[in-house]
């Protein structure tokens, strides 16, 4: 029986690269639409969390839909003397 592609698998494989979720968040598939690869640039910082304890890197604010799996990523580090 042939498998039949969701929507989301069919964008992805017409898309050029990586699809943007949140801020300074990328994700893709790979291995025939079996690995979840998200990347973050760590050199970036995008502001105070809410606490104004850390530096937030990345987030995809709240969860992200991708594939039908709900993600939530929050990329943090601490602030200088925190």
């Amino acid at each position: 029986m042939a498998k039949v592609k969701t929507q989301t698998q069919k964008a992805l494989e017409r898309a050029a690269g990586p699809l943007a979720f949140g801020t300074n968040v990328t994700m893709a598939l790979e291995d025939e639409l079996k690995t979840l690869v998200i990347r973050v640039n760590l050199k970036e910082r995008h502001g105070s969390s809410a606490s104004g304890r850390s530096e937030i890197i990345a987030t995809t604010h709240g969860f992200a839909r991708f594939q039908g799996v709900g993600i939530s990523l929050n990329v943090t580090v601490p602030k200088n003397g925190a």
